[in-house]
């Protein structure tokens, strides 16, 4: 018995010398520092799920880019880059009502205007129609250019309405699209970048 297990003991020492001397060989360390894989498998490894997570944008954020995007010089001193970065992040937080929000406002505020005015003038005409039938005196007659006259001025009355109302509906509805897909497009780019212009600068 005793031989057999002095056997199988002796095998395994063997087996576990020879796995070190081949994790050595081959530079694997165990610390993770160092890969078994070819240098540049990581990296398109990771180019392929990453190549498109930030469009529009470098994958990694240099200087250059950092103070571009502060927009000052490169041998400003650190107090002031705080400043700026703390600047910037003020004015582009989601919580402050940016300028983009106050954009918003100004065109819904002149949108709403037109639409009261369009609606004022709607009511107008309605009355207009109401006087026409209301009136007992009002007899169509086919040679009459009075009632002509009168028929032709209803019918362009309602016809600039509905185009005009149609024009205001359709461009609220294409700024209103498009404002909120600018708004959640520089608060996800603020989310995104403002780690990585902080590290940059700063470490």
């Amino acid at each position: 018995m005793w031989p057999v297990v002095m056997l199988l003991f002796g095998g395994g020492v063997l087996f576990v010398k020879k796995g070190l001397n081949y994790v050595k060989n081959q530079g694997i360390q165990l610390n993770g520092k160092r890969s078994f894989f070819p240098s540049g498998f990581n990296k398109n490894l990771n180019n392929l799920f990453l190549k498109n997570d930030l469009k529009g944008f470098e994958r990694n954020m240099s200087k250059s880019e950092a103070f571009k995007i502060l927009n000052i010089n490169p041998t400003t001193n650190k107090e002031k880059i705080r400043e700026v970065h703390k600047q910037l992040m003020l004015k582009n937080h989601p919580d402050n009502g940016d300028s983009i929000i106050e954009n918003e406002k100004i065109i819904c505020e002149k949108l709403t205007k037109e639409n009261e005015i369009l609606k004022e003038k709607n009511s107008k005409i309605q009355k207009e129609l109401l006087s026409y039938i209301e009136d007992n005196t009002f007899i169509y007659e086919s040679d009459s250019i009075e009632d002509m006259n009168k028929y032709k001025s209803i019918l362009i009355s309602v016809i600039d309405f509905m185009d005009k109302l149609k024009i205001v509906d359709a461009h609220m509805k294409n700024e209103t699209y498009h404002l909120l897909e600018e708004l959640f497009t520089c608060i996800k780019e603020a989310i995104l970048k403002q780690n990585d212009l902080w590290y940059c600068l700063f470490c």
